[in-house]
């Protein structure tokens, strides 16, 4: 589909704004994607515009955010089989360390859980309701 397509595209250049701390417009390129997921209701662009949110909060210097994003997309992952691809994951797994790091074991377990347990739709409507907040 056309749509996923234009939705990789966008992942790929959010993740490129995170890592150049282009955060605003790593917020608008996930909103965009968000919309795409809802519209096309394709799962892996939603569990990925998790796993990239993840990276945004995460930069963002909010660690609990960011793993309560990250338990999701691995709750969501753990559901349907699908696989990150090595190069979202190069891009994550530094990103996901810190933010456990920086949080504690304990703490970052806790808001893991909380993600994992409130599932895929709940959480990817917090994402875009923080998107929005952070304008």
């Amino acid at each position: 589909d056309d749509m996923e397509l234009v939705a990789i595209g966008l992942l790929n250049l959010a993740m490129i704004y995170i890592a150049r701390r282009a955060h605003r417009d790593a917020g608008k390129a996930l909103q965009e994607i968000i919309a795409i997921a809802r519209q096309t209701r394709s799962m892996p662009i939603g569990q990925s515009a998790l796993e990239v949110a993840s990276g945004l909060a995460a930069s963002l210097g909010d660690p609990a955010l960011a793993l309560r994003f990250f338990g999701a997309a691995e709750a969501h992952t753990r559901d349907t089989g699908i696989v990150r691809d090595p190069a979202d994951d190069a891009f994550l797994r530094p990103l996901i360390q810190s933010a456990r790091y920086s949080q504690g074991t304990d703490a970052a377990a806790c808001d893991e859980r909380d993600g994992r347990e409130a599932g895929y739709e709940a959480v990817l409507d917090e994402v875009d309701a923080w998107l929005i907040r952070n304008r």
